[in-house]
């Protein structure tokens, strides 16, 4: 039996009706439950629909991680046990299932830029720092009197900000 239609028989046709009731009455007793959408910018939101949003009394959760403390609530809580849909106790291990999902993400990202700052970055800083040598190197040789203190300082620099950079990503 599909209970999101109405029956060929009278039962059938009771259940649905029950279910669509009882639908309907969920939904009146929690509105502003069922407003807890996250309107976060980068999700697509306008800033209009934000303030718009804020006018309604729509609570605005920036990020995924602001939406998990909305599962443990305690209007979530009552919500869901009222409508038999889930525990408290299976309300929290969800929180915990997205809290840990949320850290593998984190650290994914992490090791993601870490890698790409190995791979891209500090391996363009050396060939720029072979350049500013190069460079140095071909003004000493030149015997013009030419000061080389600028150069001399920026590889002394960037030879110290690589030594720092390959530091935080080891």
């Amino acid at each position: 039996m599909n209970l999101l239609n109405p029956g060929k028989t009278p039962y059938e046709n009771e259940q649905f009706l029950l279910l669509l009731s009882s639908a309907i009455v969920a939904v009146g007793d929690n509105t502003l439950l069922l407003k807890l959408v996250p309107s976060n910018p980068g999700n697509g939101y306008s800033k209009d629909w934000i303030d718009e949003a804020k006018k309604m009394g729509v609570p605005n959760a920036e990020s995924f991680i602001d939406t998990i403390c909305a599962l443990t609530d305690e209007k979530a809580i009552k919500m869901y046990k009222t409508h038999n849909v889930l525990t408290s106790k299976e309300l929290s291990s969800q929180t915990e299932v997205d809290n840990e999902l949320y850290s593998k993400t984190i650290n994914i990202e992490d090791l993601t830029m870490i890698d790409m700052v190995r791979k891209e970055y500090i391996t363009s800083v050396i060939r720029y720092l072979g350049v500013v040598t190069n460079a140095h190197n071909n003004l000493n040789s030149c015997n013009l009197n030419i000061t080389t203190n600028t150069t001399s300082t920026l590889i002394e620099r960037i030879s110290l900000l690589l030594d720092q950079a390959n530091l935080t990503t080891n």
